[in-house]
């Protein structure tokens, strides 16, 4: 069964000239647009499975091919996100974080006594395959817990459908003294300890779901680009 992997669009009327969409927003196509975007290809390039057909070939009077600009056009006008913004602003107002955006990345920062607590959600740490069923099950984060002469920088990371994370690595600095360790190495006892220290600074175990909307407000960003950038194959 033939199956889309990924998009790519070349336009030369607008500013972006190449445009890939990435696998994690091509989960955004549903099975019926999915299923448009195979018919436009078939129809555009043979009758049948055997008979290709040439530039000159008459248009296959079935064709449905109409029903992708249809669709780009729809998307256009009506293209809503379906993510839980509250949910968000509710984490943020709850754990007095601060909320800033540099290109794909997000940085959550606060301050807790004389702590400043920084999140790093940057999904260029996630490498994109070029099909769906080679995505990575696990997201990661870097918690930053700074203080005037020393630091903790926490590796996370959580897997799909789950509300807890794992500490992967934890790296400390003070002054000239620089040590780690593997996350593997705690023990149960020592893991709480680290994760309720997190917990105490707003890590909740709200951030997976947290840091999926960051991250599907994202590919809704991607989306509605690469439509755009699409809608000029019919101008």
């Amino acid at each position: 069964m033939l199956g889309l992997r990924r998009i790519i669009v070349t336009s030369t009327s607008t500013s972006t000239s190449r445009l890939i969409v990435p696998c994690r927003s091509s989960t955004i196509l549903s099975t019926k647009y999915s299923s448009i975007m195979m018919k436009r290809y078939y129809s555009s390039t043979n009758n049948n499975v055997s008979s290709p057909v040439s530039s000159s070939s008459p248009i296959i009077e079935n064709s449905k091919s109409d029903e992708l600009r249809e669709f780009v056009e729809d998307e256009m006008k009506d293209y809503q996100t379906d993510q839980d913004t509250d949910f968000l602003e509710i984490f943020l107002q709850k754990h007095s974080f601060e909320m800033t955006k540099d290109k794909n990345s997000y940085t959550l920062q606060k301050k807790y006594k004389d702590e400043q607590i920084t999140i790093n959600i940057n999904p260029d740490n996630i490498q994109e395959p070029l099909c769906l069923a080679e995505l990575p099950d696990y997201t990661p984060f870097l918690v930053h817990v700074t203080k005037p002469n020393t630091e903790l920088q926490l590796r996370c990371e959580y897997t799909k459908d789950s509300d807890e994370y794992k500490i992967k690595r934890i790296d400390v600095k003070s002054g000239n003294d620089r040590s780690a360790v593997h996350g593997s190495l705690l023990d149960e006892r020592a893991e709480d300890a680290f994760i309720n220290f997190l917990r105490d600074r707003g890590v909740s175990s709200d951030i997976p779901k947290v840091i999926d909307i960051l991250l599907n407000m994202r590919d809704d960003r991607e989306w509605k680009k690469f439509i755009s950038v699409l809608s000029t194959f019919w101008k």
